[in-house]
């Protein structure tokens, strides 16, 4: 389960050479159902959740700089914790 695979898929390739099969995108399934695909608009919408003072100040964030403060945890703990729950959200609704 990837939101918008398109790209993780295409340097997870180059960079590891590996391949991907039964792969859902969120994206793509949200883009099914609704005008918006973000995965921010998915958060807020199936769990009230708002990230956009988060993704405001980390989405452009320099992943390779470490230590990682409290805020940047969280960032990426949010980026992937939901992916689950949505998938299965939104495979209900298609």
């Amino acid at each position: 389960i990837i939101h918008d695979c398109a790209q993780d898929i295409k340097y997870l390739r180059r960079d590891f050479n590996l391949l991907f099969t039964n792969v859902f995108d969120t994206k793509a399934g949200a883009k099914m159902l609704y005008s918006k695909s973000k995965y921010s608009f998915l958060l807020d919408k199936y769990f009230s959740i708002d990230t956009s003072e988060l993704k405001d100040n980390y989405q452009c964030h320099d992943w390779l700089s470490r230590p990682y403060d409290r805020q940047t945890l969280l960032y990426a703990q949010l980026d992937c914790h939901f992916l689950i729950k949505i998938r299965a959200k939104l495979m209900y609704e298609i």
